[in-house]
């Protein structure tokens, strides 16, 4: 496996370059966390380029090494983990992501980013016309085989090429789910979004819980914690303050969407009526390559 190229990131919410400050804790081996002293955002400092994500750190290759690291670290809690998410999938296992799109998107087409193999847009009832992005070549191409009998479309790239490859105002819906954590440049995707959806349309967010019940007794155990592939750690205010400055506005956001014994969250976000095409020039620098 080939070194990475490694970004040099400022706090991807408001910008600021906190080299100044201490490592946090939370930082594992070479990897730098930086809890950012302007606006709280937690996030990873040097994370990897998206030449990387596409081949030797993708998400199908990175998975299984993760799994098997804590296995080796916590066998009897990986063990329990594996059983619980078994029973919770066979007996009490209901879609929230799916639920509230089939609730708040309206019928016609729709977009989900970091799509991987496409099952979620296979799910997907009749009325929706379904479209991916997903930067893993084999996933895409998994997601294509699925989708060609509903005339589905999927572009391989990262986020921010494929949708400057969309049209403005087109999507009813955009999800986003367990991929935002995995975003380097996570407010010029939003932004980028943003353009392609109609005036009221919904965008559904789903990342991990960095302010859940579990990362405070768990702390550096947390699942949630990734290296590299997690960069960004919200907590319900960050994520609430980046869809904000996205031209974005938080739709729902309730108390069940950010339950603290869950270790995920939910948010959605809607384009305005009003709404006039967002300038994606104006959000924090983009990571630089690191020297």
């Amino acid at each position: 496996m080939a070194e990475p190229t490694l970004l040099q990131r400022n706090c991807p919410l408001c910008g600021r370059n906190n080299q100044d400050t201490a490592r946090s804790r939370w930082s594992r081996n070479e990897w730098t966390i930086r809890d950012c002293e302007q606006c709280n955002l937690v996030y990873l400092e040097n994370a990897v380029d998206y030449e990387a994500l596409v081949e030797d750190m993708s998400w199908t290759a990175t998975v299984p090494l993760e799994r098997e690291r804590r296995q080796r670290a916590e066998p009897i809690v990986s063990r329990f983990t594996s059983a619980w998410k078994r029973f919770r999938r066979r007996f009490l296992y209901r879609h929230k992501c799916l639920r509230l799109a089939e609730r708040y998107f309206e019928s016609g087409p729709v977009l989900d980013v970091g799509c991987g193999g496409g099952k979620f847009l296979s799910w997907m009832d009749e009325r929706f016309q379904p479209f991916g992005i997903e930067i893993d070549a084999f996933a895409a191409e998994a997601t294509e085989r699925l989708l060609a009998a509903r005339c589905g479309q999927v572009i391989q790239a990262d986020a921010l090429s494929g949708l400057a490859q969309l049209p403005e105002g087109f999507f009813t819906g955009i999800l986003m789910q367990c991929y935002l954590e995995h975003e380097t440049a996570p407010g010029e995707v939003l932004k980028a979004a943003a353009r392609t959806l109609r005036p009221g349309g919904r965008l559904i967010i789903k990342v991990p819980n960095f302010d859940c019940w579990n990362r405070h007794v768990r702390d550096k155990k947390w699942c949630g914690f990734r290296f590299p592939d997690h960069v960004n750690y919200f907590t319900p205010d960050t994520l609430s303050a980046l869809v904000r400055t996205s031209g974005l506005e938080v739709f729902r956001c309730s108390w069940l969407d950010q339950f603290a014994l869950s270790d995920n969250m939910y948010l959605i976000a809607t384009r305005t009526a009003g709404a006039t095409n967002v300038d994606i020039s104006t959000s924090a620098p983009p990571p630089r390559r690191a020297a």
